[in-house]
């Protein structure tokens, strides 16, 4: 079972879930796989178009690719991922160990 996360805005061909369905599937030690997105846009948000085209080089073009090389994925974006459902389950405690209600307001 996988869970699929998207913003809003994104637009994507079916192909695109097959392909990173069939990436974890390949290796059942993978558990979340990003789809690689590229921003358009209206011409009158040109510019912004350009900021995020650059800031989506830097993030996911040039930082995933070396995460992948290291074998640790530290973040998977919002925008464009696929999660593997069982890797999400915290069978090791690891939240409620390191999860703790706040009693003080952050500062």
């Amino acid at each position: 079972m996988f869970i699929l996360a998207l913003d809003e805005d994104v637009e994507f061909k079916p192909e695109a879930v097959h392909r990173l369905i069939e990436v974890t599937q390949q290796d059942p030690s993978i558990g979340a796989a990003c789809g690689r997105i590229h921003p358009v846009s209206q011409d009158k948000l040109i510019l912004v178009m350009w900021y995020q085209k650059f800031e989506y080089a830097i993030e996911h073009w040039l930082q995933k690719s070396t995460e992948h090389i290291f074998g640790c994925v530290l973040c998977a974006t919002g925008c464009f991922s696929l999660f593997r459902a069982s890797a999400l389950a915290d069978k090791s405690g690891i939240i409620q160990t390191y999860a703790q209600k706040s009693d003080t307001p952050n500062k």
